[in-house]
């Protein structure tokens, strides 16, 4: 009777494993959908622009330094934390205080309209948060990162 146990529970446990991990990786690409929400509020608020926050905030690359991606957007997620972890990421979460880069090149850009370096891109094709690191990647797929797009729809690539 045991040892019919320790087998089924050998079978159910990968099965198991697999399930958690889609499930975290779908909550991941939920917080994207939600922080989209959040940056399309935080426009409404701003001129319809886009956030001007740090894309690293432990190494910031402005001085003086910009807000980061959690203190621009956290009062848009009715202060809930959670919306920027990513549940797959271990490292960045607690020294950025968010598990998404953001794509610099569009801060301060018109939401309709991000204008990247050079020329306009089409809000469809204008990846504006980035998960920071491959935390997809035992998913046992190629696509290892989930973006949000500027008109809020989120991929994996």
């Amino acid at each position: 009777m045991i040892a019919i146990i320790g087998v089924l529970a050998a079978l159910l446990l990968p099965t198991t494993r697999q399930m958690l991990v889609r499930a975290q990786s779908t909550r991941c690409a939920n917080n994207l959908h939600q922080l989209g929400v959040a940056i399309h509020a935080y426009a409404q608020d701003n001129e319809q622009k886009l956030p001007a926050v740090e894309p690293v905030p432990s190494s910031p690359g402005n001085s003086p330094p910009l807000p980061s991606l959690h203190d621009a957007l956290l009062k848009y997620v009715d202060n809930n934390e959670e919306v920027l972890h990513c549940p797959r990421d271990k490292t960045r979460w607690p020294v950025e205080g968010s598990s998404y880069l953001w794509v610099y090149i569009f801060s301060d850009d018109l939401i309709d309209v991000p204008i990247g370096k050079k020329n306009s891109i089409p809000p469809e094709k204008a990846a504006l948060l980035v998960d920071y690191e491959n935390f997809h990647a035992d998913q046992g797929g190629s696509k290892t990162k989930n973006r949000l797009f500027a008109d809020g729809h989120v991929d994996s690539f």
